[in-house]
């Protein structure tokens, strides 16, 4: 049967005072074709003749995405924006089939909507829906709600990012061993962590750092440095249409940061640090002017 039979039948049963009965055909309707304005019209007159409307789309444990896209649809018109957007994403990623989507982006271009938002309730369901759901063009529509809720809301910032607890966690541990969390930061950049810590600690204590030590921090975020860019010398390749490209760079990256280990000892175990001998500068020299040579033979 199509969505407008369905909604022929949903029209009828309203005529006669069947609403709970117009309701169960009206779901099927949001489903198949959410962007039908005569489906939504009736919904609102369904609404206005019910005593109590979320009586006619109860949640339960086996609901139909239909029924709880019309949940979903009261709930934004009675001011509940968060259930409202957190049960539409649950319905897309039952039905990512449907137009579902398109609702979420005209709420959100709503600033009132928005405002009325628990942003983090709705990080998590963006974040578990993005897992969840298979079809990329659900991923456009998605973005342009979330670019249009960054432009809204008063705390877009937790839209898009990874929150570790990591500012927390640097107050709950000693001053002068929390560089072992800064340089778990960022994998690719541990260094670079590294030293802001650091620098961060001569700052406040007013401290020269000694003219080795400095020279020594450099030699080290230039390894870590060359070792970012042989990646993104792969990604750039494979962008181009080079499969090999990825590959290849990221041998020579990893090259790159077994050579920075080794000459370093870092992430290493407190026992693998104290068995592994660093490498020698002659010997550092001698691997880098290899992996120059790898480089240029790609």
């Amino acid at each position: 049967m199509s969505s407008t039979d369905e909604l022929l039948i949903a029209e009828q049963a309203f005529v006669e005072g069947d609403l709970q009965h117009a309701v169960k055909h009206l779901a099927v309707v949001v489903l198949e074709d959410a962007r039908r304005p005569d489906a939504r019209d009736l919904f609102s007159k369904i609404i206005a003749a019910a005593g109590d409307p979320f009586a006619l789309v109860p949640l339960g444990d086996d609901n139909y995405a239909g029924t709880v896209a019309l949940h979903a649809l009261l709930c934004a018109r009675s001011g509940n924006a968060t259930k409202a957007a957190t049960l539409l994403l649950q319905c897309v990623t039952a039905a990512p089939q449907s137009e579902l989507l398109a609702w979420l982006q005209e709420w959100v271009s709503t600033p009132r909507f928005v405002a009325a938002l628990e942003i983090d309730e709705v990080a998590i369901a963006l974040h578990r829906f993005v897992f969840a759901i298979e079809i990329r063009d659900r991923y456009v529509e998605l973005c342009d709600a979330v670019e249009s809720l960054r432009m809204h809301h008063p705390r877009h910032e937790r839209l898009g990012y990874v929150h570790k607890g990591i500012e927390q966690r640097f107050t709950q541990l000693p001053i002068l061993e929390a560089h072992a969390l800064a340089a778990r930061i960022s994998g690719d950049s541990a260094v670079a962590y590294s030293w802001a810590y650091a620098q961060a600690l001569e700052g406040m204590a007013g401290t020269e750092v000694p003219t080795r030590a400095a020279w020594l921090r450099a030699l080290c975020l230039e390894l870590e440095r060359l070792a970012n860019h042989l990646g993104d010398l792969g990604a750039l390749g494979n962008d181009a249409g080079f499969v090999c490209a990825p590959g290849d760079a990221a041998a020579l990256s990893g090259h790159m940061r077994t050579l920075h280990d080794r000459a370093l000892r870092l992430r290493l175990g407190a026992n693998a640090r104290n068995a592994v001998l660093p490498l020698t500068s002659a010997a550092m020299t001698e691997r880098l002017i290899a992996l120059y040579r790898d480089l240029l033979s790609l």
